[in-house]
């Protein structure tokens, strides 16, 4: 569970104590190497979006592992942020870097137009999260999940790859962005 910062001289309170009283999170998530990381955030998001105060904020930031062009994980990080919550996503540097802080991309990944979502994210069968919005359909395929092949009725377009078909594979530890054609 997430903990709330203490005060000298007062115990720490729990999240569910503080989430009458506040309206979003802010998860700067350093770690994100394993499966189990990306499953605590998934579920801290799910909690946060259930639980926090109305009108809720929450916005989700990973840092890359390698580099700003780890793309399979600013993809992963915006389609857990867009599956899981109505909130934000930061694909962002770590912390330790000897460079300034905060120095961001971005991604041609985020220039596209979902419109409104139709309903919350569900887990398919084969492990991935999917949630629909009036243009296209978001799907983040967790770390630890095998690779996946994503297919539709009709023609999609993935913002990944650009690609145009009705099937489309998607890596572990990765998500994409499908498209309706018009």
């Amino acid at each position: 569970m997430v903990e709330s910062s203490a005060t000298i001289g007062r115990p720490m309170l729990s999240a569910s104590e503080t989430a009458p009283y506040i309206n979003g999170y802010f998860m700067e998530c350093y770690k994100s190497k394993t499966a189990k990381d990306w499953q605590e955030i998934a579920d801290t998001l799910a909690w946060a979006e259930a639980h926090l105060r109305e009108p809720r904020v929450n916005c989700l930031e990973t840092w890359y592992h390698q580099s700003r062009d780890d793309l399979n994980l600013m993809r992963a990080t915006t389609t857990l942020a867009l599956t899981h919550s109505d909130g934000y996503c930061l694909f962002s540097d770590p912390n330790p870097l000897p460079t300034p802080d905060h120095l961001h991309n971005w991604y041609k990944f985020w220039s596209r137009s979902l419109g409104k979502p139709e309903a919350k994210g569900k887990v398919a069968g084969d492990g991935t999260v999917r949630r629909e919005f009036q243009n296209g359909t978001v799907v983040y395929n967790p770390m630890g999940n095998k690779a996946v092949s994503v297919t539709f009725p009709e023609e999609r377009r993935s913002v990944a790859t650009g690609k145009i078909a009705r099937s489309h594979d998607l890596g572990s530890a990765d998500g994409d962005i499908f498209l309706k054609v018009k």
